[in-house]
């Protein structure tokens, strides 16, 4: 004890890893380990017309696992004649997220929820769905990803 501060000495106590990936990443359970979580997008079209259907096709990368049930969001996809709905089909080159999405018109969201069994931790995931353009011509449109 230290009588004029009136605290206790401790001593330093070693940290131990649990040894559990965290994120896919071997030594996230040490103690103080950080990481600069990342992820690469990009986005084709299969069709440019007005008023026609659309393939878009993503392809995501990340450098960590994301977790089953997990919710990934891209916004963006605005001007679009698809109507909400919770059941858009989706298509993916590993099964990495289930076969139906969450798609909202205004503003262009697309929620992808993901699958259990598949790594997604350094690996491209190809994934697809298809819109009906909207009736007017208009400019690329930025999405992003949250």
């Amino acid at each position: 004890d230290d009588p004029v501060l009136g605290w206790v000495a401790v001593e330093p106590v070693a940290l131990e890893s649990s040894g559990v990936p965290i994120l896919g990443h071997a030594d996230g359970s040490k103690p103080l380990y950080a990481f600069n979580p990342s992820v690469d997008v990009s986005i084709e079209q299969s069709n440019y017309v007005a008023s026609a259907p659309n393939t878009i096709t993503i392809d995501l990368t990340s450098n960590m696992a994301l977790e089953p049930g997990s919710k990934v969001t891209l916004t963006g996809f605005t001007g679009t004649a698809t109507e909400d709905t919770d059941e858009l089909e989706i298509m993916t080159s590993n099964g990495a997220f289930l076969p139906h999405a969450s798609f909202t018109k205004e503003g262009g969201v697309l929620v992808l929820t993901v699958a259990g069994g598949v790594s997604t931790k350094d690996v491209t995931t190809e994934i697809s769905f298809e819109v009906v353009n909207g009736p007017v011509a208009q400019p690329e449109q930025p999405v992003t990803f949250g």
